[in-house]
């Protein structure tokens, strides 16, 4: 199908949406909506109408190992195909489309194959009509969330209501650390905060998506004065945040970063930090596991780290 200008200058974003939610949002997220299977599109390349293309016509071209098709054959006959999330000696655990998951006793297993094949299947375009498409490719290379069709758009908010640091007190980002630090598990990036409020310095955390319990995170400051100081470490919470524990020179925090909308975290306090003249300061976020009530998608958020001296 060509997208010629004349079809795309009539391309509407949020009939994209729409589309979005029934066609790729089965396995990936965009913007925080959809079913985290696949990678999570906010932040790569969506703008660029070729890597759109090329990743939807051939979508098994290039495939990340976290992504194989694994497909297991039981002894009773039976498959179970998709993307393995965890493996232990006794069980391993299949995500399918659709969100759900299963764990498949190895024990039960006659057969494994792993095939450098993505579970989206070529041809995704094809299947739908040319304005429909239009609209799609339109929504994949918004830089933020648009309204649904009949929705009124949010005004975003223009400036933070977080003051600023009070004399003595060093601020460092959260998003100033996105593209200098990734975890052991999942990615971290950059999230505009302005459609959830003002409660976010700079109007932007750090983003850690697509981690599980047992990840970690660790941060890197430098250029912090050597001696005593008291760390303050400002998160962020959501209905599919998860559990973390914080630690910094030996000492923990923990904190349950689920609530059901987003919102400011309460701060974790650590107090008389020795900051090392040779060494940047260090901070290991781990995440732990989740709330019973929050969605099984382990995200954290940062906002901002404060920095003072011991008093």
């Amino acid at each position: 199908q060509k997208l010629n200008p004349k079809v795309m200058a009539k391309a509407d974003a949020s009939r994209g949406r729409q589309t979005f939610a029934v066609t790729c949002g089965t396995c990936h997220q965009l913007f925080g909506e959809g079913i985290a299977l696949g990678p999570d599109l906010t932040g790569s390349n969506r703008a660029d109408l070729a890597y759109v293309l090329e990743n939807v016509l051939a979508p098994s071209a290039v495939v990340g190992k976290d992504y194989l098709l694994n497909v297991f054959t039981l002894k009773d006959g039976s498959t179970i195909s998709g993307m393995v999330r965890k493996e232990t000696p006794e069980f391993v655990t299949v995500a399918m489309p659709g969100g759900s998951t299963t764990d498949v006793k190895l024990s039960e297993v006659e057969e494994r194959q792993q095939l450098a094949q993505s579970l989206m299947v070529p041809g995704l375009f094809e299947a739908l009509p040319l304005e429909q498409v239009a609209d799609l490719v339109k929504y994949l290379a918004s830089s933020t969330q648009v309204p649904l069709p009949g929705d009124k758009p949010k005004t975003p908010a223009v400036s933070s209501t977080v003051p600023a640091p009070a004399e003595g007190v060093t601020r460092i980002e959260g998003e100033s650390l996105a593209a200098k630090f990734q975890p052991t598990g999942g990615n971290v990036k950059l999230q505009p905060m302005t459609n959830f409020g003002t409660g976010w310095s700079g109007n932007q955390q750090l983003w850690w998506t697509g981690g599980q319990p047992g990840d970690i995170l660790t941060l890197k400051l430098e250029g912090i004065e050597p001696g005593t100081h008291d760390l303050t470490l400002f998160t962020t919470t959501a209905k599919d945040y998860g559990t973390i524990k914080v630690a910094v020179n030996g000492q923990l925090r923990e904190s349950d970063l689920y609530t059901e909308q987003v919102l400011p975290g309460e701060p974790l306090h650590f107090e008389k930090i020795n900051v090392s003249p040779t060494e940047p300061l260090q901070i290991d976020i781990h995440i732990t596991g989740k709330n019973e009530a929050a969605l099984p998608r382990y995200m954290v958020g940062i906002d901002r780290v404060e920095i003072s001296d011991s008093k």
